[in-house]
């Protein structure tokens, strides 16, 4: 673990006593989540962190499920019980995938999972395609202004990144079971980020040039992941 994720550890730990009453033993596994870990953190950008705490901890038993988000100048954690982690990477859910599949978190839950390829096609598919729907909805039909065209953008980035994540792990839990995967898509949103530029953010330009690639991956990806 480098000095810079211990840190993080160290004043997450804190962040958790002061602010939830738990001790560190309650701290399962802590996971950089977000542009941190997609390697586009700008100047606006919050620090996000997935947090999995232990069922047992009391903070479960004021909260209606076991999902709570804490927000504040900056920092955005996703706390979650054990249970509900699990529950989530048996439906191969994005952001679960995303902190189970980090080669080195700010603290590792070690657990075994047997992904079900007909369920991680559903997933990434649906979630993939709906960041495309959604670029569209902002750069045609909402009120164009700066904050609309960068969330487009970033809708975008991610109804691509996403398709690749699913190449990535399919090909891992079948063929390449020993690859790292790496998460950093940074050189993917600038390209996409200084096109839309470029075209003054017109859905139709960039339609153009990135369904084309979207649908390549798309059919990449559902050869490794059939249906049944």
């Amino acid at each position: 673990m480098n000095v810079f994720i211990n840190k993080d550890l160290i004043l997450l730990n804190h962040l958790i006593y002061f602010q939830f009453k738990l001790h560190s033993g309650y701290i399962l596994g802590v996971y950089q989540w977000g542009s941190m870990l997609y390697g586009n953190v700008n100047k606006n950008s919050d620090l996000d962190y997935v947090i999995i705490l232990d069922d047992n901890a009391k903070i479960w038993n004021n909260l209606d499920n076991e999902h709570y988000q804490y927000e504040s100048e900056n920092l955005d954690l996703h706390i979650i019980s054990e249970t509900y982690y699990k529950s989530l990477l048996k439906k191969c859910d994005i952001m679960a995938m995303e902190c189970y599949f980090q080669e080195n978190p700010v603290k590792s839950l070690n657990l075994e999972i047997n992904f079900e390829l007909k369920q991680l096609r559903h997933s990434i598919s649906s979630t993939s395609n709906n960041s495309y729907v959604k670029c569209k909805k902002k750069l045609t039909i909402e009120e164009q202004n700066e904050q609309n065209q960068y969330i487009g953008v970033k809708s975008l980035f991610h109804s691509i990144r996403i398709m690749i994540l699913g190449i990535n792990i399919a090909k891992k839990i079948t063929i390449e079971k020993d690859n790292v995967l790496d998460f950093n898509s940074n050189n993917l949103f600038k390209e996409i980020l200084e096109f839309s530029k470029n075209v003054n953010y017109k859905w139709e330009n960039l339609h153009e040039k990135y369904k084309p690639i979207f649908n390549k991956y798309s059919t990449e990806f559902k050869k490794l992941a059939p249906k049944s």
